[in-house]
């Protein structure tokens, strides 16, 4: 009976486990990520930080435990705000690259749009 108990006690602590889990479930997306977006011919930066962002957000909840949240769990929220943000910049520097610069330039030197909000 001790043979099977014996190799119990020397595995890590569930918290430990699951963050092992964790981080080789984010690890292998970001790779994976690397990997076929070198394969297709499209890799940028912008592209493996979008693609990891949201590995990162499907790894975070399918590995969410069910009643009780560790605290490196809770400080997620931090790294995923963060990555929001810059995600937020991302697009809307995607959609200035997209629009006419004249347009861009009437939008933001007080065109329609700020005088409608004005009007408001």
């Amino acid at each position: 009976m001790t043979g099977f108990i014996r190799p119990l006690a020397r595995l890590p602590p569930m918290a430990t486990r699951r963050r092992v889990r964790f981080i080789h479930g984010v690890t292998a997306w970001m790779l994976a990520t690397v990997l076929a977006l070198a394969l297709l011919g499209s890799l940028s930066l912008e592209l493996v930080f979008v693609v990891s962002l949201i590995g990162f957000l499907v790894v975070v909840e399918l590995t969410a435990p069910l009643n009780v949240t560790p605290a490196w769990r809770r400080r997620l929220k931090w790294l995923i705000a963060a990555g929001l943000l810059v995600f937020g910049y991302i697009v809307i520097r995607r959609i200035l690259e997209i629009l006419p610069s004249g347009l861009v330039g009437h939008l933001t030197t007080g065109g329609p749009l700020l005088a409608l909000w004005g009007g408001l």
